[in-house]
């Protein structure tokens, strides 16, 4: 019950344990969780479910994520909101990239327009470290950068969007990615107050374009006052 976190909808205990009902009665019967004003179980005290978890096995953890995972798509095979976002994080947990990649971009766009903001940062961040695919990979970096500077960090969005960009370089087949990039390092760089690095960036993402891809090309322009 640890890896399933704070708080857990009883179903996917139930269907976790072996002899279901009994062994959740005996739960509460014990103290060691309660039950919420939404349904929900949640540990009585938060240090039992950390001492709990932390003294797991990093490889059974990661087999009981991958359950948990399991159990939620069985129960809601078309999940949202808090299912989605528990089955993103518990199949990334699991390292399961087969189930995670599936998820893990919905549910941090959900948390980012909720402005859950540490949970997309976190969500995106596991996107890009389970895909193979180099487009999705940059997609995730620019989420990320987004939400880093909707919550003020600055300097790592800027460090993100150059690294990205370097990236993004090393490959011919990245060139739109590559010029994203620099829309958002020249854009946060002129709000920083550092224009002409702005500028030099922009016209930079201008001249790689070279007269293609209108939509980016007018980015540019807009923030170039052009």
């Amino acid at each position: 019950a640890s890896v399933l976190g704070s708080d857990f909808g009883s179903e996917i205990l139930r269907h976790m344990l072996p002899i279901r009902s009994a062994s959740i009665t005996r739960g509460l019967s014990l103290g060691i969780w309660k039950i919420s004003v939404l349904g929900k179980l949640s540990f009585r005290h938060h240090l039992l479910r950390e001492t709990a978890y932390k003294m797991l096995l990093v490889s059974r953890r990661k087999q009981i994520h991958r359950l948990v995972a399991e159990v939620i798509l069985a129960l809601y095979p078309e999940p949202e909101v808090e299912n989605l976002l528990s089955l993103a994080l518990h199949a990334a947990a699991a390292d399961c990239a087969d189930i995670a990649l599936n998820y893990l971009e919905a549910a941090g766009d959900q948390c980012r327009f909720a402005h859950r903001n540490q949970l997309a940062i976190d969500l995106y961040t596991e996107l890009e470290r389970l895909t193979d695919d180099s487009d999705t990979g940059m997609r995730a970096r620019g989420k990320k950068g987004a939400v880093l500077e909707v919550v003020g960090r600055w300097s790592e969005a800027l460090e993100l969007y150059r690294t990205s960009i370097s990236i993004a370089d090393a490959d011919s087949q990245m060139t739109q990615h590559s010029c994203r990039m620099r829309i958002s390092l020249g854009r946060l760089l002129m709000q920083q107050g550092y224009s002409d690095e702005a500028i030099e960036v922009l016209e930079k993402a201008r001249d790689f374009l070279d007269g293609q891809h209108e939509m980016v090309l007018g980015s540019i322009y807009a923030n170039l006052g052009g």
